[in-house]
This record gives C-alpha cells, structure tokens and sequence, in this order.
C-alpha cells in the first residue's frame, strides 16, 4: 500500500531508550481499508512478539484534520521515505557484543535515542557505548558507512570513553575491606555496561586504579529508571 510520511519524532535525549514514537502519514481514501488491514494484520503481530519485553506495548491511530493536513503540512519526497525505510531496516539497535571476559555484561551497544523530523532534513541521534574505545570507533564506522549509503551527513559529538575492570586492583581491596569492616557484608565487585565519569580521568591517566561506587539503579537509560 502507497503512503506518504508527513512527520516522525521519537526520543528526547539520546542515550535513554525511547518510551514512544509517532509518525504522521498520508494515504488516499481509496487505499484506506487495504492499509489499515496490513497495519492491522502488523500491529498484532509486533505486540505478540514482544509482549514478555514489553508487556506495556501499545499502538493505536488517530485520524489529522483533512484541512489541516492541507494547508500545514508537507509530506517527505518518495526518495526520503525510501531512505529512512532503509535506514530502520539497517541501523544497528541494541546489543552488539558480549564480553568474553566477563560472563552475561555487555560489551557494546548502542540505541537510536533520537527522531524528529526538521524543516529540510530528518535529524537522527544514536548513543553508542562500550568498554573498549575501539568497538565505540567500529560502531561508528558502521554508522558512517550507513550515512554514506543513504546520502547523509554523519557527526559524532559528546563522547565518553569507557575503562575495563583490572585483574588486580590495591585500592579494589581496600575499599572492600572497608565494607567488611563497615557493614559486616562481603562486598559485590562487579563491572557494568554504562558510561560513568571514570573513563574520562583513565583516558587522560590510564595508570589511574579507579573503582565506581554508586546506588543499585533500575530500568537503566529508559523513561523509568530509579
């Protein structure tokens, strides 16, 4: 069925996974019963497949003012839906490696936190995250390559790197032995796949023995983390 896309926007900050998306779309009133039968037919079949990820899944339509969407609204050229077709086919989303040293951490991944669409271009922010700088540099030349494919422009901004646990670690004793000490508990020393501020002083020191202490936090880098 033939469409047309007047607008998509998803996300508000690149690294938390977005809780929703809308797009605005455009069909004839002759094509109406066919593509709602297929959105229909792929709603369903989206929902089930992901109802033990995301139990809270919904999709639901509404329909834009006729007038309105005459005399407000442009819809993108054919080749620019083409391309962002190909782009949600292609992007890489979600887990890319596991880490061989550690059992169940991942070691990279990324997330398409940001859609919307501008005046003259479709602005699309990814957050990319690793352990290794160089699986962050990979990710990235992937997304270049892509960028390329689909005559687009690619930028990276606002990086951070990332650090590996060390085997042998003084100030890791210490600081446990402190908890013992404290609390009568055996500590839990664990490596986790974020992004904190101790990858930019190991970047700049990477002699530096650093360890991370903070909270247990849940639903990391979505709408609902606490």
């Amino acid at each position: 069925v033939d469409f047309s896309i007047i607008d998509i926007t998803g996300g508000n900050k690149d690294n938390v996974i977005p809780n929703e998306c809308s797009v605005q779309l455009c069909i004839k009133p002759s094509d109406y019963d066919s593509f709602f039968s297929e959105y229909n037919k792929y709603s369903e079949l989206i929902i089930n497949e992901l109802k033990s990820s995301e139990p809270g899944l919904e999709m639901t339509t509404s329909a834009l003012d006729d007038t309105a969407v005459e005399s407000d609204y442009m819809a993108l050229s054919k080749d620019m839906k083409e391309k962002l077709v190909k782009l949600f086919n292609i992007l890489p989303n979600g887990v890319h490696t596991m880490s061989a040293d550690i059992c169940g951490m991942v070691e990279s991944s990324s997330n398409l936190g940001i859609m919307r669409t501008e005046d003259d271009y479709i602005k699309v922010c990814v957050s990319v995250r690793s352990q290794k700088q160089s699986y962050i540099d990979y990710i990235c030349k992937r997304l270049s390559v892509i960028a390329d494919m689909l005559d687009a422009t690619f930028d990276t901004a606002f990086g951070y790197p990332g650090w590996d646990i060390k085997p042998e670690s003084d100030f890791r004793d210490m600081l446990c032995s402190v908890y013992r000490d404290v609390t009568g508990k055996e500590p839990e020393v664990t490596s986790i796949h974020a992004g904190l501020e101790g990858g930019v002083f190991y970047e700049k020191m990477p002699d530096m023995d650093i360890v991370s202490i903070g909270p247990d936090v849940r639903n990391v880098h979505t709408v609902n983390e606490y």
